[in-house]
This record gives structure tokens, sequence and C-alpha cells, in this order.
């Protein structure tokens, strides 16, 4: 889906060496021994981490759903993730895995929780935040309907709306500095998530916040302008840091105490 620029070569070499090396490196042991080389800290992830899937790695987001013939149905995309071993879903687009009665039944009947559920807001346009905040309020709802206490609440996963400009231009932002918010748009911004996520706490949620190509949060640069203007945690993605111009594995060794949702992709 991403289209990404040439990198310099010295930085591409240097990429794919460290991703390579962490191939290397990588066990599918998950013991005390292999958790505290990653991590220096001895946790036990079989509880504190969830691993689920999501509609968009079977091509059902936001531009296919309802449009492309070749989306698969949510019952096959579901099966799909059962089948696979995985704990949990996201919601994709809303809707389109049920509502109500019908999304709670057809998760529980196939043992999976709900990990979350993606939103992009326009923060920096305080005129466009009321119907956005509506629609929060709508995602939050769905949380209510499939939430139980026996399983990790779902992370309402922000991400910012961007410009036309942005849309352009993706994966631009780390060399034309021009395209990125100006004060009053960062004051704005910080401003709308922490009402957002305010909201998201209050209904019993702990949002995160999702950086994403062609958005006013794509850069490394504007992802630490967001983390130093807001107390939300970040949902690392993989796949939108390689656009960004960022490197994924420094910025999880960077950002590991803001870091409460991690998004893996593939990137070529």
């Amino acid at each position: 889906m991403h289209h990404l620029r040439d990198q310099p070569a010295a930085d591409d070499a240097e990429a794919k060496s460290r991703l390579s090396q962490a191939g290397r490196d990588y066990t599918p042991v998950i013991d005390d021994r292999s958790i505290r080389r990653i991590s220096g800290r001895p946790t036990d992830l079989t509880t504190s981490i969830a691993v689920a899937g999501a509609p968009v790695s079977f091509g059902a987001f936001e531009v296919t759903v309802g449009t492309d013939p070749h989306v698969p149905d949510a019952l096959s995309v579901l099966d799909a993730i059962q089948q696979a071993g995985y704990a949990g879903i996201d919601l994709g687009p809303p809707g389109y895995l049920g509502n109500g009665a019908e999304l709670r039944t057809r998760l529980e009947s196939r043992g999976l929780h709900l990990a979350g559920g993606y939103l992009a807001m326009p923060f920096s346009e305080p005129a466009r935040m009321p119907a956005a905040t509506d629609e929060l309020r709508g995602l939050l709802d769905v949380f209510d309907g499939v939430r139980d206490s026996g399983s990790v609440p779902p992370r309402p996963t922000l991400a910012d709306a961007g410009s036309a400009a942005r849309r352009r231009t993706p994966g631009r932002a780390h060399d034309d500095r021009s395209l990125s918010l100006g004060p009053a748009g960062w004051s704005h911004f910080a401003e709308g998530v922490t009402r957002a996520a305010g909201l998201c706490r209050e209904r019993g949620y702990e949002p995160t916040f999702h950086h994403h190509g062609a958005s006013y949060i794509e850069t490394r640069e504007e992802i630490e302008e967001m983390l130093r203007r807001t107390d939300v945690g970040l949902c690392l993605d993989t796949g939108h840091m390689v656009l960004g111009g960022g490197d994924p594995l420094r910025a999880a060794t960077d950002w590991s105490g803001r870091i409460n949702h991690l998004h893996l992709k593939d990137v070529r």
C-alpha cells in the first residue's frame, strides 16, 4: 500500500544490515533469558502482551470495504484469524465485522477479543473536531458492546487526519519541513489530542496514538513533538515508521516508555 521514496544508499545499507541482524538474533522461544536479552526487564510476556490480527491484512480497510469486490467477507476473516491462533482482532472499518450483539457473538464464538479500533481525527482543525468526537464516542460504544472483564480492553487507536497537502506528499515531510504544522497548528493539535484521550479514559479505555503516513504525525520529529506535547501512549507502526523516514528498531528503543501498542508491517 505504501510507495516509499528512495533512501540514501548508506542509510539503506545500514537499515538492511540492522534488520538482517535482528532476524538472526530472533528466537521463537520466549523465556526469561530471551526477555532479558530483548528488553532488560524480566517480564512475563504471556500475561502482559496479547497478539492480534487485523482486517487490513486481508485487504479490508476504509478505502476498500464496500468498493472492492475482492475484499473477503467478515466471517472469512474472523475464521482465518482464529485458525491462525491469534488472541484477537482489530475492528477495521466500523460495521465490517458486525455491530452490537452480532459482533460480540462472532468474537466470543471464536474465542477472540477486540484488540482496538482506528480513528483518524482532524486534531489541528478545531472546527471539525465536534463531528470527529461524535465518531469517537461511536467507536467507544462499539467497545462497550464487546468488552468483558476477562480480556484486555480494546485500545482506541487515534491518528491525525492530515490534510490534502500531506495526502499528496506521503513520505516527503522528513525532507520538507514546510509540510509540518506551525505553532498554532501544534497548539490546536495538542488540545485536540488531550480532549480525545480524556474522553477515552472517562469511558475506561487507555488510548494509543498511531503515527501515520500522509498525516501531520508522520516523521520522527513530528512524533517526538506529539510525545512532548501530550501524555498519550504511542502505537509504533513499523511500516509507517519507515515511510516517515525513521528506523523502527531505534524508535522501539528510544520511545519504549511511551509505546503501549504495536503494529507490525512488512515494507518493500
